[in-house]
């Protein structure tokens, strides 16, 4: 089944935890998907994501979001303001839940981490940075077999991640 562009065009809801009833934000991918969530959140994660919520010209602050009045974005229901970030909605939903109040649902490859991680970097979102790597200090093991080691340091190494490029030559050290 192929995607038209109408359907490609069409904004794609995350179900819970992101469907909050009372968000007065819409945060929404780079390909569409769109998630619900708290302003007041956003801003004290990140300064950036702060200063890119106070504009009112809607400008990217060098890193391409841009903040949309609800009545020229793409919130479904046409009320919330929406957010439109440049990372796609797997790498968005994992940073997301780092941020809001839910349960953290970290990828289950560590290349799967890896945009997320950057993300998280680029954005300065510092707490939801250290709750990743807190959680994926735990589950190195599961997340890096000893055969896809030396791939998984030159791809955190690629993407600036020296902290992540270790954890793989952990794996191949044991």
């Amino acid at each position: 089944m192929s995607d038209t562009p109408a359907e490609l065009s069409k904004p794609v809801e995350f179900e819970p935890p992101f469907n909050f009833p009372d968000a007065d934000l819409v945060v929404q991918s780079s390909d569409g998907v769109t998630f619900k969530a708290y302003r007041a959140f956003l801003e004290r994660s990140s300064s950036i994501i702060s200063r890119m919520l106070s504009e009112q010209s809607g400008s990217s602050i060098d890193i391409h979001a841009v903040l949309t009045p609800a009545s020229g974005g793409n919130d479904p229901n046409g009320v919330l303001p929406v957010l439109k970030f440049p990372e796609d909605g797997k790498t968005l939903h994992t940073l997301l839940t780092a941020i809001l109040p839910v349960p953290i649902r970290l990828p289950s490859t560590f290349e799967g981490v890896i945009p997320v991680l950057v993300a998280a970097k680029k954005y300065q979102a510092d707490n939801a940075l250290l709750a990743l790597r807190t959680l994926i200090d735990e589950r190195v093991r599961v997340m890096v077999k000893p055969g896809d080691a030396f791939r998984v340091f030159c791809l955190a190494r690629k993407s600036g991640l020296l902290r992540e490029a270790l954890l793989p030559a952990r794996v191949i050290l044991d």
